[in-house]
């Protein structure tokens, strides 16, 4: 039996943002690519217009939608933490070196 994990919501936002970023602009498309329900799919798409994350280009009758500074920004912080864990702790090591920290933050402990 093959189980399949339902997706986030967070996880559905970075997919319809990251179709967008591949040149996928019409809600139609989004939502296919995306395998999304039609009310799904315009409720992301709302919701990451509201914050910011896309823009709405209306031409006559139809919408399309292509991603702002704030919703490449998103990916591309995405796309670094991503990397970040998949690093191991031996290739995080030289990072932490070369990263400015203040030195309350090196001093606190995160973890217990």
């Amino acid at each position: 039996m093959n189980m399949v994990s339902k997706r986030s919501r967070l996880e559905l936002y970075l997919e319809v943002l990251r179709a967008i970023d591949r040149g996928v602009c019409r809600p139609t498309n989004i939502m296919y690519k995306c395998n999304l329900s039609w009310t799904n799919c315009k409720e992301i798409l709302n919701f990451l217009a509201k914050k910011n994350l896309v823009s709405v280009i209306e031409e006559g009758n139809r919408k399309l939608y292509k991603l702002t500074e704030n919703g490449k920004d998103l990916l591309e912080n995405f796309s670094r933490v991503k990397y970040l864990l998949k690093m191991t702790k031996r290739e995080i090591k030289p990072l932490d070196k070369a990263l400015p920290y203040p030195e309350e933050v090196k001093t606190t402990r995160v973890f217990a």
